[in-house]
């Protein structure tokens, strides 16, 4: 696990319920947010997803943009972030 999930998961643990991200005036805690990037990850690795993969990005900002990011660091793969305007 990377050193920036390391840190999420620490913040997690101390503030699960405070607020982590406000899209579109909806409020998400970091527990929610830890949860749904979980089920992520897991999704990306039960698909064989990992290491070595670099899985892009096509969608705009938003609670589930940072979800499927997170996600996808920890299911230890890469992310390319791929501009929608283009």
């Amino acid at each position: 696990m990377n050193e920036l999930i390391k840190r999420f998961v620490m913040n997690v643990k101390r503030n699960p319920d405070k607020v982590a991200i406000i899209d579109n005036e909806k409020y998400y805690t970091y527990k929610k947010l830890y949860e749904d990037s979980v089920h992520i990850a897991k999704w990306l690795i039960e698909n064989k997803n990992g290491k070595a993969d670099i899985i892009g990005i096509l969608m705009q900002r938003s609670y589930w943009s940072v979800c499927t990011t997170i996600g996808i660091m920890m299911a230890d793969a890469a992310f390319l972030p791929i501009d929608i305007r283009t």
